[in-house]
């Protein structure tokens, strides 16, 4: 085991600073980051990837602990709901940490050579796959501008005529009528929530209301408890298994038989908690739909088959956080993008996504030694400082342009960027390793 326990050189405060303001890129578009922070602390702190690692998994920690905040009071784009889609996390978060264990374990199987050449092109994939989903994206937008435009203007056609007919009439018969009233448009808000899309909704249906009522909360405090609950499980096993290659603090030795016993518990308490989520979901589907529910563009409808689809996601974005030490955030944005999830709604799911998966990680990098406390502490603020700071470039963004795509394009390219720099880490470990 390798300990951080450097002192606050100019080194630290340098590649802090660096990863602080790259940081804010991957805070605004939801991604933790992994594959920015590592290539900067090895490239210009000159430290190892062991030391590397766990100031990267803290300062990803801080990010998502204060994005979490950012984001709670959030609202959707098209809906009286919060803009994190929690039933994702849900679905996703059991499989996700079983992933990461299988990841890790997995990793210790493969050259380091091999892990950087997959890492590279996982993300270059995920990349390049983002970068066409974020221009179906984009003709989408400008197709649905043109349609509103020349909806506008037929519209403001059909007033005019109607006005000009109105003028025609007899000063005595004449009558003064509101636009809304020219234009036979009623309003489309609905009482409950105040959101247009409940129209076709049966406002006459109690349950329905309370569903509405239910959705229409800050924050669904008994779904993050359930969240909650998950990471008590990753968190139990951490701490017993210990860290590799090292006793943990109950004593229990590696590879022994009480090792594997813990680890092989886990398959079946983290699969136990898919299905209960799944089963929960595809009810609360069943009965939105009996009750008519409208579903909007991007929204998830829990079908047997997604309640199946998405915790194959988090298994496969877990095994690979785990296997290539990145975040998993880097891995789930990327394809709820490619299931047509709306790009708001995927950077504030993922940010929040990030603190279940980093926690258990930064604590056993803390608890033991493998970085000083006051050191994960200030890398933990490093990362809060780019949450901030990524909070600056969302509103920067949201001044140029309103336009989900562009949020799309930044996820796009961090995760792009993020494959560049893990190229050149990899290129620069065999310049060193050849001159050794």
């Amino acid at each position: 085991m390798v300990a951080d326990n450097d002192d606050f050189n100019l080194g630290v405060w340098l590649t802090s600073g660096i990863a602080a303001i790259l940081g804010s890129f991957a805070a605004a578009a939801g991604i933790g980051g992994g594959g920015i922070y590592v290539p900067v602390y090895i490239l210009v702190a000159r430290i190892t990837p062991q030391l590397a690692i766990p100031r990267s998994s803290c300062t990803m920690l801080g990010l998502g602990i204060v994005n979490f905040f950012f984001n709670a009071n959030k609202r959707h784009p098209k809906a009286n709901r919060p803009l994190i889609e929690f039933d994702v996390l849900l679905s996703i978060q059991p499989t996700l940490m079983l992933g990461a264990i299988i990841g890790v374990m997995l990793n210790r199987l493969f050259p380091a050579w091999l892990l950087m050449a997959m890492l590279i092109l996982l993300l270059g994939y995920s990349g390049i796959r983002a970068y066409i989903n974020t221009y179906k994206l984009f003709k989408r937008e400008q197709r649905e501008a043109r349609e509103k435009h020349n909806s506008k203007k037929i519209e403001q056609e059909g007033l005019l005529s109607h006005q000009n007919q109105v003028n025609a009439i007899p000063h005595s018969i004449h009558y003064s009528a509101s636009a809304s009233e020219m234009s036979g448009a009623v309003s489309n808000r609905d009482p409950l929530n105040g959101t247009a899309y409940d129209r076709d909704m049966n406002p006459q249906s109690p349950e329905l209301a309370r569903i509405l009522r239910k959705e229409a909360r800050m924050v669904p405090w008994v779904k993050v408890l359930a969240c909650m609950f998950f990471e008590v499980g990753i968190a139990t096993y951490t701490l017993l298994k210990g860290p590799s290659g090292k006793p943990s603090i109950v004593g229990i030795q590696p590879c022994s038989w009480e090792y594997w016993s813990i680890t092989a518990a886990t398959v079946p308490y983290f699969l136990l908690l898919t299905v209960l989520s799944g089963m929960y979901l595809n009810w609360q589907h069943r009965r939105k739909e009996r009750l008519g529910y409208v579903y909007l563009d991007g929204d998830i409808q829990w079908t047997p088959k997604k309640c199946v689809l998405y915790p194959m996601v988090g298994l496969l974005a877990g095994t690979c956080a785990g296997l290539l030490g990145i975040s998993s955030g880097m891995i789930v944005g990327p394809i709820l993008l490619e299931m047509a999830m709306l790009p708001p709604v995927i950077t504030a799911t993922t940010a929040f996504m990030i603190i279940f998966a980093q926690f258990a990680v930064a604590l056993q990098y803390i608890l033991f030694g493998q970085i000083g406390w006051q050191l994960g502490l200030y890398f933990i603020g490093t990362g809060a400082c780019a949450s901030v700071l990524g909070q600056i470039v969302l509103y920067i963004k949201n001044k140029i342009s309103k336009r989900d795509s562009l949020l799309a394009l930044l996820m796009s390219t961090v995760v792009l960027v993020s494959c560049i720099l893990l190229a050149a880490v990899g290129i620069y470990d065999q310049i060193v390793l050849y001159i050794k």
